[in-house]
């Protein structure tokens, strides 16, 4: 796919750069793959279920990255980042898209830092940033009915994935948990006026902390 056509992905990670107040000197569409097969075979994976992969290799200090997206999922966002959009039957493939994007961000500005991260840490922050992006597309979109219901919609109404083995399964489980828990902080204690000033300077704090200091954060601060 041609450069032109990621652009997209290039401006929701600028969203989320800045919104934590963080930088990183790569953009993600220079590490975009597309080959289902590719990943597949790479992965041991089943292609039927594979939609959004972040592919990581470590020699040393050297870190590679490659985002697979599913084809299906770019096509998606290119239609409704050019139509200002967020209709409901393609909120699947914009959770998967920012999800990518999300690994890729923090995976690389946490490495740039020389702090190590687990993948319990990338995926707690992936649900957290799928419900904060989302949720400055439904304010921009003037659209407070659906806030209401986002929270519910991305962390209860939801199934997991039958090709997740166990441990997989309670890595996204435990994320979900957690996540949805620090998503109804931010509802009580901003929401009700939507004090987005507040908020941010939260999460940009919520951002810079480790895997159990997030879990100390969230579990300290109940609703």
């Amino acid at each position: 796919m041609d450069q032109p056509d990621l652009a997209c992905l290039n401006i929701l990670q600028q969203q989320l750069q800045s919104i934590y107040e963080v930088y990183v000197p790569h953009a993600v569409s220079d590490f975009v793959i597309t080959d289902q097969q590719f990943v597949s075979r790479l992965t041991n994976g089943d292609k039927d279920h594979l939609r959004e992969k972040l592919l990581v290799r470590q020699e040393g200090e050297d870190l590679d990255l490659s985002l697979y997206l599913h084809t299906d999922v770019i096509k998606t966002i290119i239609e409704q980042t050019a139509a200002a959009r967020l209709e409901p039957e393609h909120f699947a493939n914009l959770c998967l898209a920012i999800e990518g994007i999300s690994h890729f961000l923090y995976l690389t500005w946490r490495a740039l830092q020389q702090h190590n991260v687990s993948l319990l840490e990338l995926e707690l922050q992936a649900e957290v940033d799928k419900y904060i992006l989302i949720l400055f597309f439904m304010k921009k979109l003037h659209k407070p009915d659906l806030i209401k219901k986002l929270r519910k919609k991305l962390f209860e109404n939801i199934r997991f994935d039958e090709a997740l083995n166990d441990i997989e399964l309670v890595r996204y489980q435990e994320a979900n948990y957690y996540a949805a828990r620090y998503c109804q902080l931010l509802e009580f204690r901003y929401l009700r006026d939507f004090s987005s000033h507040r908020m941010v300077c939260e999460l940009r704090r919520f951002y810079r902390l480790g895997q159990n200091a997030k879990f100390r954060r969230i579990e300290n601060n109940p609703v």
